[in-house]
């Protein structure tokens, strides 16, 4: 019997990507952010949130400034941010979407960062 997990999905610059919902904290839309010019790939900005100043992560190279949609994630006992430009609700995936870091669904090819 397979089991399914609730995710998030959301988008950035064409791409989609969901986050579990277990991990999402809140998602921001006018968060207060900066843009680090000269971060390494991968990460577009620092968002403050709770008295904490956390990375901003993208999973597209064309963005290399904070978008107006961050969503505030835990892993383990961290605090990260992704940058996102839409979001798209939950959706239920099942067990074998976590064994890689890709999902296709109907919609097409899903990241699973």
């Amino acid at each position: 019997m397979t089991g399914e997990h609730l995710y998030f999905k959301a988008g950035l610059d064409g791409l989609r990507f969901a986050i579990a919902a277990s991990q999402l904290d809140k998602v921001e839309t006018r968060p207060v952010c900066e843009t680090l010019p000269d971060a390494p790939d991968g990460i577009c900005g620092l968002v403050y949130d709770a008295g904490e100043i956390l990375p901003i992560f993208t999973l597209s190279a064309l963005c290399a400034a904070p978008t107006g949609i961050i969503l505030l994630c835990r892993r383990g006992g961290t605090r990260i941010a992704f940058a996102a430009d839409r979001v798209d609700g939950f959706v239920m995936l099942p067990d074998d979407a976590l064994q890689g870091q890709r999902y296709s669904d109907k919609d097409g090819e899903l990241l699973l960062p």
